[in-house]
């Protein structure tokens, strides 16, 4: 069912050589899950709308992933808006994540 392999990138703070604290992003490993396109729409200027690169990702309850954390999915870095568990007996884990500003 979970064919789809992602990387998983978590934010992290640390020192860089002259002792000043860097934002990074430290991968924190792969999971393997479904994926689906998803439409999303972001208002802008003049009440028109633009479409953002959007997918849900399906994958098993256990897999570790946060709302800060960011997707590698098809060469491109994906931000995690959603996550949450679902179906009747909790069978998976649905995220819903948009294309990272470049």
């Amino acid at each position: 069912m979970f064919t789809n392999e992602v990387s998983i990138y978590r934010p992290t703070t640390t020192v860089d050589s002259g002792g000043s604290p860097i934002d990074t992003l430290t991968e924190t490993g792969t999971i393997l899950c479904r994926i689906q396109r998803n439409k999303g729409f972001e208002p802008i200027e003049g009440g028109r709308k633009f479409s953002k690169p959007s997918y849900i990702l399906y994958c098993d309850t256990t897999e570790d992933i946060l709302m800060d954390d960011q997707v590698l999915f098809d060469s491109a870095f994906y931000n995690v808006i959603e996550s949450e568990v679902e179906a009747n007996d909790n069978t998976y884990r649905r995220i819903v994540m948009t294309k990272a500003e470049e």
